[in-house]
């Protein structure tokens, strides 16, 4: 595991909250893990994101964010169809690796 004093905070947003985002941080808990990054991931629904993402690194999301966010945001949908699966762990790894070396 690559040694920061802290996990990058993935928020893991779907349409309700439920199961789609609980089966994505699943999936990226377990990718991210055998790579060797530290983070800490929840979920939620994205009308609850505005209240949610305070203190949150990135923001991976099946359905599209109304609003702007500080955080980037990370299409989820290749989670649910597993069309681009790899491509968006290498993208959300990328992403993990930059906020860690801004730190």
């Amino acid at each position: 595991m690559e040694k920061h004093a802290q996990p990058v905070k993935i928020m893991v947003a779907c349409g309700s909250g439920i199961a789609t985002s609980m089966s994505v941080a699943v999936t990226l808990r377990e990718k991210l893990a055998a790579k060797g990054l530290n983070v800490e991931i929840s979920s939620c629904g994205v009308n609850e994101l505005l209240y949610r993402t305070e203190g949150s690194d990135l923001i991976v999301c099946t359905a599209q964010v109304p609003f702007e966010t500080k955080q980037p945001v990370i299409n989820a949908v290749p989670f649910l169809t597993g069309i681009g699966e790899d491509e968006a762990i290498e993208e959300i790894a990328a992403r993990i690796r930059e906020i860690n070396s801004s730190r």
